[in-house]
């Protein structure tokens, strides 16, 4: 049965493009202008063409952790998630490379079984120390970001990760043309 929805899952074309315009959408565009300016812009475009700004987090399926149990998980503790897919008995996600950390210790703390790389290996201390003497319940959302602040930075990285966007279409027209 595995075989059959691997073989569906490979005629979906939504979720690869959905993946690759997020890591566009979701990243770091302000943050690499505060810290090197255009050049900080520019590394983060080809970081986006390469996805090195959104690693891959993968879990073992058949565990107890629905895809979807896992990104309730995620997301209402404040880490976007996006780039869905499957391969053998893994469920793998991308997410933002400065919520990575944020996310592996989430796992861990649940005690979803990640089985991607270790991004931080502090994570698997800290989330076993905090089971240990705090029990299962996994931590809320670190900062809580009045309306304003929210609103600002939505509307900045759509601005800027809108613009990015825009040169990649044209580079990609130029380079076809």
């Amino acid at each position: 049965m595995d075989d059959f929805f691997e073989f569906l899952a490979g005629m979906d074309l939504i979720d690869p493009i959905e993946g690759f315009l997020s890591t566009f959408r979701y990243a770091d565009w302000a943050g690499a202008y505060e810290r090197w300016g255009v050049f900080g812009i520019a590394t983060e475009l080809a970081a986006s063409f390469t996805r090195h700004n959104s690693p891959i987090v993968c879990v073992q399926r058949g565990t107890g952790w629905s895809g979807v149990d896992v990104e309730r998980l995620l997301t209402q503790r404040g880490v976007r998630v996006y780039g869905r897919g499957f391969a053998g008995k893994r469920l793998c996600f991308r997410v933002k490379r400065r919520q990575a950390r944020w996310a592996e210790y989430l796992l861990e703390r649940a005690g979803v079984p990640v089985v991607s790389g270790v991004i931080d290996a502090r994570n698997i201390t800290w989330a076993k120390n905090a089971r240990e003497t705090r029990g299962a319940v996994v931590p809320t959302r670190r900062r809580q970001r009045s309306g304003f602040s929210a609103a600002r930075e939505m509307l900045q990285t759509f601005l800027i990760g809108g613009a990015g966007l825009v040169v990649v279409l044209f580079v990609i027209a130029w380079l076809l043309h």
